[in-house]
C-alpha cells in the first residue's frame, strides 16, 4: 500500500469533509509529541477525522522530536504509514527532517536517541514510506559510518588508557600480597 500511495492520494474534495479547525489540529500535533503505543487508537481516530494539510510540517516535526521508546515504534510507524498514504508531501518532509537530525550528530549524542531515529529511518525505507530510496539509504549508510567512526575513536582512547590501568591494578595486587 505504501509503495503505490502516490497514485492513490485522496482528492482535494476528500479533505473538505474533514475537520480543519486550528484548535483540534494543534491538539493533535501536541499529542504526537508524546505518542505512545497506549494512545495509538486515539491518535489514529483523530488522524482519520482531521484535515492536516496545512499542518503536515508540524506533524512531521512532532513525530521526529517525540521522545519515542522502542515499544512505541510500531505506533509511530503505523501513523507514518497512514500519513504517507494521505498526504503527498509527508514522505519528503519526513526524510528532510530525519536528514537534519542525523546529519547533525555529535560524538556525545545519546546512543538510545540515535538508535530510535535509525530504526524509524530504516522502517520507513523498508516499508516504502520514504520514497526517495537512494537519498534514504545514503543517509542510513552515512549515519552508520559516523557512529562506527565515533565508536572507533572511543575504543582507541580506551585502549590507550588500558595499559596504565593494568599497571596500577597489578601494582596494587603486589602491594596487598606483601
Amino acid at each position: 500500500m505504501n509503495l503505490d500511495a502516490k497514485a492513490h492520494h485522496p482528492p482535494d474534495s476528500f479533505f473538505r469533509s474533514l475537520d480543519s479547525s486550528v484548535k483540534k489540529n494543534s491538539v493533535f500535533v501536541k499529542k504526537l509529541s508524546s505518542l505512545t503505543e497506549q494512545n495509538r487508537d486515539k491518535l489514529v481516530g483523530d488522524l482519520n477525522s482531521l484535515n492536516l494539510t496545512k499542518y503536515i510540517e508540524e506533524v512531521v516535526n512532532a513525530i521526529c522530536s517525540a521522545k519515542l521508546k522502542m515499544q512505541d515504534m510500531n505506533c509511530a510507524i503505523h501513523l507514518c504509514s497512514l500519513l504517507h498514504r494521505r498526504y503527498s508531501d509527508f514522505s519528503q518532509l519526513l526524510l528532510k527532517t530525519l536528514q537534519h537530525a542525523l546529519n547533525n550528530l555529535h560524538k556525545d549524542d545519546k546512543v538510545s536517541r540515535v538508535r530510535i531515529e535509525l530504526r524509524l529511518l530504516g522502517q520507513m525505507l523498508v516499508l516504502g514510506i520514504i520514497t526517495d530510496q537512494k537519498e534514504g539509504f545514503t543517509l542510513l549508510h552515512n549515519t552508520l559510518c559516523k557512529i562506527v567512526e565515533n565508536d572507533k575513536d572511543k575504543l582507541d582512547s580506551t585502549t590507550q588508557q588500558a595499559p596504565d590501568e593494568r599497571y596500577n591494578i597489578s601494582r596494587a595486587a603486589r602491594h596487598n600480597h606483601t
